[in-house]
């Protein structure tokens, strides 16, 4: 076990890292992001921010941008996607870097399952034939990009945003 998140809220999740203690993942109405290490830093952002043990008004670039070179890049953003998704538990479990949780019960090997927290999950290639205007981010930027190079716009509310 790596990481033990309990959603407390819809913009607040508390993030229990083994051996490592309990911080506080937040979102504010603005969109905004924080983070406030309360007995530890279990996603080790205190070195990336100086030591400070709380992170505020980060907006969903910063937010991407501070966490990039981490054990758990985009962890901010991520972990309140995860602990708001419809089909999430009232616990939610990362499993260890090279651990996973279904390998007992399927028949094909895992080293670890898609969605994870973990830098070698969260970094995907993206090839495009032309430059992006902006900095490609996440994976569910990926549809608001192609719809602005397409010069439309989404039907309804969507996740992300185009860095076209």
């Amino acid at each position: 076990m790596d990481l033990v998140l309990l959603p407390l809220g819809a913009d607040r999740c508390e993030v229990h890292g083994r051996d490592r203690g309990m911080a506080v993942v937040s979102r504010t109405d603005a969109g905004h992001y924080g983070y406030r290490a309360v007995t530890g830093d279990p996603l080790g952002l205190r070195s990336v921010a100086g030591g400070a043990s709380t992170l505020e008004r980060l907006d969903y670039a910063a937010a991407h941008t501070l966490t990039a070179e981490t054990d758990h890049p985009d962890a901010l953003v991520q972990i309140l996607a995860l602990a708001n998704a419809a089909r999430s538990g009232e616990i939610l479990c990362s499993a260890a870097p090279g651990w996973d949780f279904r390998e007992r019960y399927e028949p094909i090997p895992h080293r670890s399952c898609h969605g994870a927290l973990h830098r070698e999950q969260m970094h995907v290639p993206l090839l495009m034939s032309h430059r992006a205007s902006g900095t490609p981010r996440r994976t569910v930027d990926c549809y608001p990009s192609l719809l602005t190079a397409l010069g439309q716009r989404p039907r309804t509310p969507i996740d992300g945003v185009s860095f076209r």
